[in-house]
């Protein structure tokens, strides 16, 4: 997190022209090393803090605390951005980065799960040989993969879209602020509700259905070509996160029951680079 922070500060030193373009990738670059890293240790955490039955509760919990911090990542800081410059907006998000670990920062570390105590009592240690040894990792990676090309897409692919239709940053903020809290609480409640009441298998058919029904308003957006006005665009993203955010968080559900507590960091590291795979290639 400190890095990360730091990072982000010495950024507010560089203004961003297109001579230092490099220089600003190369510290994205290792920006996003050190967020992966949190990344899997905080999901680490919350595999050996949560149990199998509360697993659909706890995925939708976070899912709607990620868009919480997402309403100000996307909404905020492109309005943000507007009102001040570069430089006070990388100040801005390297304080953030710290304010929002704080609390992990000063909480006493927890003692090892159960399981992993055990499991170091015993001499056995975390390893990826062993991930490849239950019949069931191919079919998790496949889906993690699989998950990580779609999930990218509305989020990052719609602002983009938007640019193309003459939509400012402050007004892009707006926009993908309104929808993704609205949506992305409405979404992850919504899945909660599907994996505690449905079998697996039907939660997984009813997200897919609706993770491509989110899709037609975008392809009706760009076949149109025109600004439908800001009422219309809202309702478009909304209908689009709405329809891809059940599945996501149904799959992250999915990867804390197949994640051990005996190598819980090791487990999700290796879901979470099966999943930056799918990104890049949704991305790309």
């Amino acid at each position: 997190t400190l890095v990360v922070a730091g990072l982000y500060a010495l950024l507010s030193l560089y203004e961003a022209t297109a001579d230092r373009v490099y220089t600003i990738g190369i510290a994205l670059f290792i920006i996003k090393i050190g967020l992966t890293f949190k990344d899997v240790a905080g999901d680490g955490l919350t595999v050996e803090t949560f149990n199998e039955k509360e697993g659909p509760n706890a995925a939708a919990g976070l899912g709607i605390g990620g868009f919480l911090a997402g309403m100000f990542v996307i909404g905020g800081l492109g309005v943000f951005y507007d009102q001040s410059d570069w430089s006070v907006t990388m100040l801005v998000i390297a304080g953030a980065a710290i304010l929002m670990t704080l609390p992990a920062m000063v909480t006493p570390e927890r003692p090892a799960a159960a399981a992993r105590a055990k499991a170091l009592e015993e001499g056995r240690r975390a390893s990826f040989i062993a991930i490849f040894r239950r019949k069931e990792t191919p079919g998790v990676m496949i889906i993690t993969s699989s998950r990580g090309f779609v999930e990218h897409m509305v989020p990052v692919m719609a602002p983009v879209f938007l640019l193309d239709l003459g939509y400012s940053l402050t007004e892009i903020g707006v926009v993908m602020g309104i929808s993704v809290i609205l949506a992305g609480i409405a979404g992850n409640i919504f899945c909660a509700y599907l994996l505690n009441r449905f079998t697996e298998r039907l939660a997984i058919i009813i997200t897919t259905i609706l993770a491509i029904i989110g899709t037609v308003p975008l392809i009706i957006l760009a076949i149109v070509g025109d600004d439908p006005g800001y009422t219309a665009v809202i309702i478009t993203m909304t209908l689009a996160v709405f329809g891809n955010q059940p599945q996501a968080t149904l799959v992250f559900a999915f990867r804390m029951k197949w994640t051990s507590k005996t190598q819980a960091g090791t487990d999700f590291g290796m879901q979470s680079a099966f999943r930056s795979i799918g990104n890049s290639i949704g991305i790309g």
